[in-house]
């Protein structure tokens, strides 16, 4: 086995080298109605050979649960752009607030460490919806039927 990048052995801010994946494919709409078009916006990417998830370190493990996710709740639906950026953070949201230390028995103990500690400094927080789950798609607004995608989670 070769040299680790020296990416992964040097000091460094947290989040300073970070990867990416693709994760794909997603169909996207460019906008609703008549005529949509999957828009081709010159994206240049770079692979690491397939089959090889561990090239991407630890990175590729949050990538597999935010696609487990995404599939599970999106399923086939072509969503727009907005919509789909709009789902992606939110499972991004519920991602990064899972405890990464057990949770205690102590009842002094306020709270589990999270990834958004360290992304933001404090917990997510958001509105409660009302439970949309109930409620045919044709019924809904666009962000009413992301709301019951990510309530599907």
């Amino acid at each position: 086995m070769g040299n680790l990048p020296s990416t992964r052995i040097s000091e460094s801010p947290p989040f300073f080298n970070t990867g990416a994946d693709y994760t794909g494919p997603f169909s996207v709409k460019d906008r609703n109605g008549r005529g949509c078009k999957i828009a081709n916006t010159g994206i240049q990417w770079h692979f690491i050979p397939a089959y090889t998830p561990h090239f991407g370190g630890n990175w590729e493990r949050g990538v597999k649960s935010g696609k487990h996710y995404l599939k599970r709740v999106a399923g086939e639906a072509i969503l727009t752009f907005e919509e789909f950026a709009t789902l992606l953070t939110q499972i991004e949201a519920i991602l990064n607030s899972r405890p990464l230390t057990p949770l205690s028995s102590d009842p002094n103990y306020l709270s589990p460490i999270i990834p958004a500690n360290f992304l933001i400094g404090r917990t997510f927080s958001s509105l409660a919806y009302p439970d949309l789950s109930h409620v045919s798609q044709g019924r809904l607004s666009n962000w009413q039927r992301i709301q019951q995608l990510q309530q599907h989670l």
